[in-house]
């Protein structure tokens, strides 16, 4: 649980995911969560229901990475890694390559 995590504009006050259905198919069960979150800028929490997955870890993950989506898309904001601004830093050197050879042509 994420308690008082913030932004600077925001506070993800609480978030919980707990197993909302299982499924058995063919001797085999699937599992999958829901999430929700409450957040100090929202009167209604953000809720998320996760795809079946076999295994619970991969449950709990996909519940998660889809309240993730809610709450980026609902602050307009973007999760970046570190393989976000290496390909950042490749495009913009491709781009000064591309305009050096472009005035050479000319």
């Amino acid at each position: 649980m994420v308690v008082d995590t913030s932004s600077g504009e925001f506070i993800l006050q609480e978030s919980m995911q707990k197993l909302h259905q299982v499924q058995i198919v063919n001797d085999v069960q699937f599992r999958r969560y829901c999430a929700c979150a409450q957040i100090s800028t929202l009167d209604d929490p953000l809720t998320s229901v996760g795809n079946f997955r076999i295994h619970d870890y991969a449950a709990r993950e996909d519940v998660a990475v889809l309240l993730a989506q809610k709450l980026c898309k609902h602050t307009g904001k973007q999760i970046r890694d570190f393989n976000f601004y290496n390909a950042q830093n490749l495009e913009t050197k491709l781009q000064a390559l591309i305009d050096a050879n472009t005035q050479l042509k000319m």
